[in-house]
């Protein structure tokens, strides 16, 4: 079908009513690209985080949802920091119905004259191929940037998973298994807080800012209620010792957070959380487990080395960079860094 332009108008979500939420729920779960990150579950989730501001556009024709884009305001503090610190990131974002060009570049424009002066950068982290469309990012002021992720075809047999994990990591899973490690699915809020606990350790250790408990637990209730959100523990004799969360939408699932305490490094609990839920988003019925980003191809990134040793085939779907004031962006890189020594020394 093709829409009169004249007759499409883009409204900020400021509100949710049943209808509009009805309405947008539809139109992502139904495009080819829809993922959950433009779902107005997480809409409410980011909007229970600190320092976190959610802002989405919507494109309507008549009553219907024609395109949303959906991304977040982030901000480390208050004040001078929370001013050179912050950025709004999409992901998998803009999405328009038959990828219609104009709507997407009225999404684009639409979306930078809302949150322009709130932020200093907004990053696209593109969940799928939009070769097709770039021209409309680069016309609209972004700048490309390769970037890479890893998938995972769970299409295959369970001996062919088994298979394309490294002969080392299936050993470190074996010995995970045999010093007692199990995984299982949290179920409370304290598990939840639990494991938090766990993703704050590692986060200070990266030196890296850390979104506030609330928004998981709140994550939990909004998106567990619907089996959007699932979250493993790892045990050993009983005490929680890592975790992953996965978001689950349609037929992919999605490494959102992850991480083990270091002092239980040697019972290899990063390499069974991986294998644990690989083999659930199998059994499970869906077909694609994301890795959720491995880095710049041109940069070493360790981080990618671990992830690709339990198979899976990396992408180049990149990021997509606009930059509000660009004086501020370098001064606020600078700025991160006296953030990180201010919180972590």
């Amino acid at each position: 079908m093709v829409y009169e332009q004249s007759k499409i108008n883009y409204n900020i979500v400021d509100k949710l009513d049943s209808s509009i939420e009805s309405k947008w729920e539809n139109f992502v779960e139904t495009h080819p690209n829809g993922y959950i990150f433009q779902t107005p579950d997480m809409y409410k989730c980011f909007k229970s985080a600190t320092n976190y501001e959610p802002i989405c556009i919507l494109a309507f024709c008549e009553d219907d949802v024609v395109g949303v884009m959906l991304g977040v305001v982030q901000k480390e503090g208050k004040g001078l920091i929370g001013r050179m610190s912050s950025r709004c990131v999409c992901w998998g974002g803009p999405l328009a119905i038959n990828n219609d060009e104009k709507i997407i570049n009225g999404l684009l424009t639409s979306f930078i004259k809302v949150v322009d002066g709130k932020v200093i950068y907004t990053q696209i982290r593109n969940l799928f191929s939009t070769k097709e469309y770039e021209l409309i990012f680069l016309s609209s002021g972004f700048k490309y940037k390769k970037h890479l992720t890893i998938l995972v075809d769970l299409k295959k047999e369970y001996e062919d998973l088994w298979r394309d994990i490294q002969p080392r990591k299936r050993t470190n899973i074996n010995r995970a298994y045999k010093e007692g490690l199990n995984v299982k699915i949290l179920e409370s809020e304290s598990e939840v807080a639990e494991s938090y606990a766990i993703c704050q350790e590692v986060y200070n250790k990266a030196k890296m800012p850390l979104v506030n408990k609330e928004f998981f637990i709140n994550s939990f209730k909004i998106l567990g209620s619907k089996n959007r959100l699932k979250m493993f523990g790892a045990y050993k004799d009983g005490v929680m010792v890592g975790f992953m969360y996965i978001l689950c939408y349609k037929k992919r699932t999605y490494e959102w957070y992850g991480g083990s305490k270091s002092r239980y490094y040697k019972f290899y609990p990063n390499d069974l959380l991986p294998y644990e839920v690989i083999k659930w988003s199998k059994e499970n019925g869906f077909s694609i487990f994301d890795w959720g980003g491995a880095g710049a191809p041109d940069k070493t990134y360790g981080v990618r080395d671990y992830k690709m040793r339990f198979g899976g085939k990396l992408q180049e779907f990149g990021r997509y960079f606009y930059y509000h004031n660009k004086l501020l962006f370098k001064i606020g890189s600078l700025g991160f860094k006296i953030w990180q020594k201010v919180n972590f020394s």
